[in-house]
């Protein structure tokens, strides 16, 4: 007897890991790594006709410790962990942060960093030296660090004034007829150029041009939409007005005593069946619902099993006793 329960225990036991193993795995999504926040840097430089930053290791593991040290204390500043400033050594320093998953590389290259006093450490000079870092906190914030050791400095834009200016407007494209705006690309001209000259945002650009989210690429002549058309609201001219009022004056209304003495007409009931798209989410997770079902069903039977299995071991006894 005892032998049985052992076998339908096994039984269960093997239903149990196959249930286990059936449940949908979830898969930990990666943070971005610091040589994703360096290419976005030497991609920048790139649109700018810049040669790009060589990759040092010591700046590497210098910007990778600053990181980690804001998300320990979960602020961000160039302060680092040994009480000393990168400018302290020779380096430049640009540092950002925000929730994960909302603030990205293409947003802290692109959207935060593009103040002069920023944007100068990443296109201010012709060559130099890059280290970059990146580190998640636990509050769910990351951290990106940027350290440049520079060399040679760019050649500052000059206004007509005399005055050196970190960014100059690009002549725009005037609205056409119909209110939408289309600005043709020229070279050196960037997403975030060509946003800043209009007043929008490189999304807005984006979004508008089927361009990807964490994309950057454009090219000399391209055409990029900036303003949609206008929506123009149709309006009745004053004979299209005349002819329906007149239709409406022509219709013959029925009298009521007509009205009355017709016939009601039911119409036949119909059913319109509508297709249902189950979105992709939900579909998994009602694939997720069989094995914990299983796997629930399993438990139960298992304690059915054992408790069973020792009350009718004990009731043997009981009566191998009495005989």
């Amino acid at each position: 007897m005892f032998g049985q329960i052992k076998t339908k225990l096994l039984i269960l036991f093997l239903v149990l890991i196959a249930a286990w193993l059936s449940l949908p795995l979830v898969t930990l999504a990666q943070s971005e790594t610091p040589y994703d926040l360096v290419n976005a840097v030497n991609t920048l430089r790139s649109l700018h006709g810049l040669e790009p930053y060589r990759i040092d290791p010591w700046l590497m593991a210098y910007a990778q410790e600053h990181s980690e040290y804001q998300a320990s204390i979960q602020s961000g500043t160039h302060l680092h962990s040994d009480g000393t400033l990168p400018q302290d050594i020779g380096l430049q320093e640009n540092v950002a942060g925000g929730d994960d998953g909302v603030v990205t590389v293409a947003v802290v290259v692109y959207e935060i960093w593009v103040d002069w006093g920023h944007r100068h450490i990443l296109i201010g000079y012709s060559t130099g030296d890059i280290g970059a870092g990146v580190a998640l906190s636990e509050n769910g914030q990351v951290y990106y660090t940027v350290d440049i050791r520079p060399g040679e400095e760019v050649v500052p834009v000059t206004t007509s004034a005399g005055t050196s200016a970190p960014f100059i407007h690009l002549e725009t494209s005037v609205p056409s007829e119909n209110g939408s705006i289309i600005h043709i690309v020229s070279y050196g001209q960037t997403l975030w150029s060509i946003a800043k000259s209009y007043g929008v945002t490189v999304d807005d650009i984006r979004r508008l041009n089927a361009i990807a989210s964490d994309s950057t690429i454009i090219h000399p002549g391209q055409k990029l939409l900036i303003r949609p058309a206008y929506t123009i609201t149709p309006t009745l001219s004053d004979e299209t007005s005349s002819v329906f009022t007149q239709s409406l004056i022509d219709t013959a209304v029925p009298s009521m005593d007509t009205m009355l003495s017709t016939e009601p007409v039911i119409p036949s009931p119909s059913f319109n069946v509508m297709s249902t798209n189950i979105p992709a989410d939900v579909s998994l997770k009602n694939k997720g619902i069989v094995p914990v079902v299983v796997l629930t069903i399993g438990i139960i039977g298992l304690l059915f099993v054992t408790i069973f299995g020792f009350k009718k071991s004990h009731d043997d006894k009981m009566i191998d006793d009495q005989k």
